[in-house]
């Protein structure tokens, strides 16, 4: 049934979008927005032999990746997941910070297809390898530095990864309210990063104004769990 529901899927989804996958040198599928606004940057960034590939983006939002699966390995093209750490609370089940004890994940991809894995400590533990499946890589949020912050979501990793940038440009952001109701109107960078997760819930309706804001800034760093999946890519 399982089988059926999928193929039901993937055949009202190419019904419905131009469904360039089929062609396509790498396949990258992203969750949101703010990934597709700054996907190219982030590849040029970081990954700049990627420009000379045809890549196929399909945003699929955070509950549908899955789905894909049996396309891609059918694909057999190298392909890209990035998605969500989406930790939840193991009591409540709902959203909060990775750090939170027993933390588990909500994600789908993470729990069923790679590294098939519920427990969030077990997800930032997990090798490379285990991000791996056939010809599919998983990418989700891990710490910029061994035992540093980590997001929960796309928004939180680059507020990590971008703590130093905000800090200096503050005054310059459309949402800079969004940081300064967490960490006052002079915080330094170690503030900014611990503060990441109620900042990006902040910010949860005003995904693409946040990617505007990091695209009329110089000088942004690529979130070490995208970085690592562009480069494995690029492979």
């Amino acid at each position: 049934a399982n089988g059926k529901t999928t193929l039901q899927f993937l055949a009202q989804y190419m019904h419905t979008h131009r469904c360039d996958m089929f062609f396509a040198d790498r396949i990258i599928l992203i969750e949101g927005t703010a990934e597709r606004l700054l996907l190219r940057a982030m590849i040029s960034k970081c990954a700049p032999e990627l420009a000379n590939q045809y890549i196929s983006i399909i945003e699929v939002g955070d509950a549908y990746a899955a789905r894909f699966k049996t396309l891609l390995e059918f694909l057999g093209v190298p392909a890209l997941v990035i998605t969500d750490l989406d930790s939840v609370d193991p009591a409540t089940k709902k959203r909060c910070a990775p750090d939170t004890g027993g933390a588990l994940t909500s994600n789908a991809t993470l729990k069923d297809w790679a590294p098939k894995l519920s427990e969030v400590k077990a997800l930032l533990q997990a090798p490379a390898e285990a991000k791996v499946c056939g010809n599919v890589r998983v990418a989700y949020e891990v710490p910029e530095a061994d035992g540093g912050p980590c997001g929960r979501s796309f928004e939180d990793a680059m507020i990590i990864a971008n703590a130093d940038m905000f800090a200096r440009n503050l005054g310059t952001l459309a949402l800079k309210n969004a940081f300064t109701s967490e960490v006052g109107i002079m915080p330094n960078p170690e503030a900014i990063a611990a503060a990441a997760f109620p900042i990006a819930e902040r910010l949860s309706r005003k995904k693409t104004d946040f990617a505007f804001d990091m695209v009329l800034t110089e000088g942004w760093t690529v979130p070490r769990y995208v970085r690592e999946g562009l480069q494995w890519l690029m492979r």
